[in-house]
């Protein structure tokens, strides 16, 4: 997995920057962008400010395609053979910290920042919680208290790729944030 965090131009070269959290990449591989779902072979790797024709993760690189695509901050690369998911909703454990609790009956549209991306999202349904200083399921709630583990359906305003956390951990993390 390559987690772009920026895209450098130059000359008329696009240069793709990011973490290599997952995996390893070689000049000639194909990739697929995410959230394009399109496809491109990699003709240039920089690493540590040299080019290099494989590198390994965890590093932080750049790569050039073979085309141009519509890649921007958020997207992934990921080999065709190892990919991740692709969906708008989710179903994930969150902890929560905030002071103020979290209703159902109230529930207001969050920011979700998944992958450097931000996207809107609101939770759909609490399936059960944890507390953590009593640590018994307590089932269906309405509600979500400080310090308490939910497990929550997430809705996302679009598509997002991401992984499980058994996976890797840096794909799957999300932060969810109030408005």
């Amino acid at each position: 997995r390559l987690e772009i965090q920026s895209i450098a131009k130059h000359d008329e070269t696009r240069y793709y920057q990011g973490l290599l959290s997952q995996g390893s990449l070689q000049v000639g591989d194909e990739i697929i962008a995410y959230p394009a779902e399109k496809s491109a072979k990699i003709t240039k790797i920089i690493h540590s400010n040299c080019e290099v024709k494989n590198v390994a993760a965890i590093s932080s690189i750049a790569v050039c395609l073979d085309r141009e695509i519509d890649i921007d901050r958020g997207s992934i690369l990921a080999a065709p053979n190892n990919l991740p998911h692709f969906f708008d909703s989710f179903n994930c454990n969150l902890i929560w910290f905030s002071n103020k609790k979290f209703s159902l009956e109230n529930n207001s549209e969050f920011l979700v920042k998944i992958n450097h991306n931000y996207l809107r999202a609101k939770i759909d349904k609490i399936n059960n919680i944890i507390d953590v200083l009593n640590p018994v399921f307590q089932g269906l709630q309405n509600e979500i208290n400080f310090n308490q583990i939910a497990n929550i359906n997430l809705n996302l305003a679009q598509k997002t790729a991401f992984d499980l956390f058994e996976n890797n951990k840096n794909t799957a993390s999300f932060l969810l944030i109030g408005k």
